[in-house]
């Protein structure tokens, strides 16, 4: 009876709270009627002894799954994923890579928020807090040379892209909208031919220009200009149909023209603006001003920005390459102890250069086998709580598996159990001799272990008593 006044009282509160909205919430509120109506006509069976304990029971759990499925069904919806998270080619490229491989998303030109890759069943060394490990937080951090947590929760490189920590975790693409261009500017398309002049006046003189490729920085015309000429000469670049402007440059008519070619600068056109434009020149001052054309229309030379690392390319989204990166599993000969995480992040970053050559291990030195082999490691098969990785050494050496170290992680060669080292602050490690030999990394940490016995022998004996008490009460 309490419950129930209170459920008024609370109700009342909120009508007054609502007021100015009652007429969408009819329908809630026709409900939350029927619900405590439900409810004090239970209580009411059950004090009155027209119900008995079992059935009241089970009518209270039959009415809890009714109001809750009532409540939640329009609101708690259920949809395909493709509906919510469709397929890409930028996905589909990725997953066609075969070996294994980190992605990162930058807070600049973001293209795969930190966690949405997991749909697509990539790995990334960005994450959103509060899954983070505080060691690649410092991790991460380091190679950035500051903080790295962006938006106050979410992991993402930006300016550490190039450091050899990031390398060494197997960081292999970086997903973008931006456009990445090369220092130096690449030939592209011309016609040099000039076999003619046309005059240059308030009337543009065009030309149809394709490019191979994003990155159109600078274009070249040959010019020909009286003596006085005083004025501008502007080059305009437009969408293939000519209905939009794309950007403009100017040359100075008064201005000596250099080997007869005046150049006319744009900023980098970027990826989605096309590939196809249509170029125009015209001349507004006092003088003549006069192009250069043969019968292919006006000459022209033009200039591009590549984008080197680019290996995918869809709709707004790049894919670039970073050609210095680990691979996920690689033999080093040498070793560095550290007492603690602090200490190994930071000989780490001491030897960044380094890192595909030596291990800093965190372990006592005196309980380390001897290093100093080289050779292969191949990765035979990736699961998530299971990795199995054939290597081959000419001497003994350590074995790097550019994965989280993380407590439970056991491993075995050739079937003999082996010590699984915190490596290089954040991954793991572990001794191999020489020779060829099968490597297996397996998960079981401790605490699932613990829990898993709890739950099953608690599942049990609730299992037992239940049945207990049903023959003992009939």
């Amino acid at each position: 009876i309490l419950t129930a006044l209170f459920l008024l009282a609370l109700l009342a509160g909120f009508l007054w709270f609502y007021r100015p909205d009652l007429p969408e919430l009819r329908g809630d509120l026709l409900w939350f009627g029927v619900s405590l109506a439900a409810a004090l006509l239970l209580l009411l069976g059950r004090l009155a002894g027209w119900l008995g304990v079992r059935p009241f029971a089970l009518l209270v759990v039959l009415w809890l799954a009714v109001d809750l499925f009532w409540t939640g069904y329009d609101y708690n919806t259920v949809g395909d994923t493709v509906d919510l998270y469709p397929e890409t080619e930028t996905a589909v490229f990725l997953r066609s890579d075969p070996e294994p491989f980190r992605i990162a998303t930058l807070p600049q030109g973001v293209a795969y928020p930190p966690n949405s890759f997991l749909q697509d069943r990539l790995e990334a060394v960005s994450g959103y807090e509060p899954a983070i490990l505080q060691r690649w937080v410092d991790y991460i951090s380091a190679a950035e040379g500051e903080e790295a947590i962006y938006f106050e929760r979410e992991l993402m490189p930006l300016r550490g892209l190039d450091s050899p920590l990031l390398d060494a975790v197997n960081l292999k693409y970086v997903v973008t909208i931006a456009d990445w261009y090369a220092a130096e500017a690449a030939a592209g398309p011309a016609q040099e031919l000039v076999e003619d002049w046309l005059p240059l006046g308030d009337t543009a003189v065009s030309q149809p220009i394709t490019m191979p490729d994003a990155g159109l920085h600078r274009i070249d015309l040959p010019l020909r200009l009286t003596d006085g000429v005083a004025g501008q000469v502007t080059a305009r670049v437009f969408t293939q149909d000519g209905g939009q402007e794309l950007a403009h440059a100017t040359w100075d008519a008064s201005q000596p023209v250099a080997d007869g070619w005046a150049s006319f600068f744009f900023d980098p056109f970027p990826s989605d603006w096309g590939r196809d434009f249509l170029l125009t020149v015209e001349f507004s001052g006092e003088g003549m001003a006069e192009a250069g054309a043969s019968g292919e229309g006006l000459a022209f030379r033009t200039y591009y920005l590549p984008r080197p690392q680019l290996a995918h390319e869809a709709g707004k989204t790049k894919v670039y390459l970073n050609e210095d990166y680990f691979p996920r599993a690689y033999v080093v000969p040498q070793v560095v102890t550290a007492v603690d995480g602090a200490e190994a992040l930071a000989l780490a970053l001491q030897n960044e250069d380094r890192l595909a050559d030596l291990v800093i291990l965190e372990a006592d030195p005196t309980e380390l086998a001897a290093g100093g082999g080289q050779g292969s490691a191949e990765i035979t098969e990736y699961g998530l709580n299971r990795v199995v990785i054939e290597t081959n050494l000419d001497m003994p050496g350590y074995l790097v598996l550019a994965d989280t170290y993380y407590p439970g992680w056991r491993a075995q060669v050739d079937g003999e159990d082996t010590a699984v080292y915190r490596a290089n602050s954040v991954v793991r490690a572990t001794a191999v001799p020489a020779g060829a030999h099968t490597v297996v990394f397996s998960f079981l940490p401790l605490d699932f272990a613990a829990g898993a016995v709890i739950s099953g022998l608690t599942l049990l004996l609730t299992g037992g008593l239940i049945i207990y008490s049903w023959r003992k009460h009939g």
